[in-house]
């Protein structure tokens, strides 16, 4: 299994796959949507995907002397592997920005970030709401 993921790792990632673990660092950025970095790092899985599949990798992996389940398993923890890297790293952002950055006024108070104090994690909908009901009322 791990010459399996080896495999994945060197011969059929894309360097995007690697690339794009580093746009989670995006969190800190402040003003920036915050769903910008998992896009990101999705799309670098999309095309490392591309890639394999332009690089007739499913082929080469079939011809190998493995089972087809163990192609599979790789191709899985693979996207697993870049998934939680990416996410160790936007957590380790998302504590700083909450602990050292958030004495920043700007990023503590801006309705857009979705990382605010005042709304959580999860109240996207009342912050769109907010940020709809300003646009109208302020105009851009």
């Amino acid at each position: 299994m791990n010459n399996v993921l080896r495999k994945e790792m060197r011969l059929s990632a894309s360097i995007l796959s690697y690339l794009f673990i580093a746009f989670g660092l995006m969190f800190l950025i402040p003003g920036y949507p915050i769903l910008m970095g998992p896009f990101f790092v999705g799309l670098g899985l999309f095309q490392g995907f591309q890639w394999a599949r332009e690089a007739n990798d499913i082929t080469f992996s079939v011809l190998l002397p493995i089972s087809k389940k163990d192609i599979v398993k790789g191709k899985y923890l693979f996207v697993c592997m870049i998934e939680g890297c990416s996410l160790l790293l936007m957590a380790l952002c998302v504590v700083l920005r909450m602990t050292v950055l958030d004495s920043l006024q700007n990023q503590r108070d801006d309705e857009r970030q979705f990382l605010c104090p005042r709304y959580g994690f999860c109240d996207l909908c009342s912050v769109q709401r907010n940020i709809c009901r300003r646009i109208l009322q302020n105009g851009l």
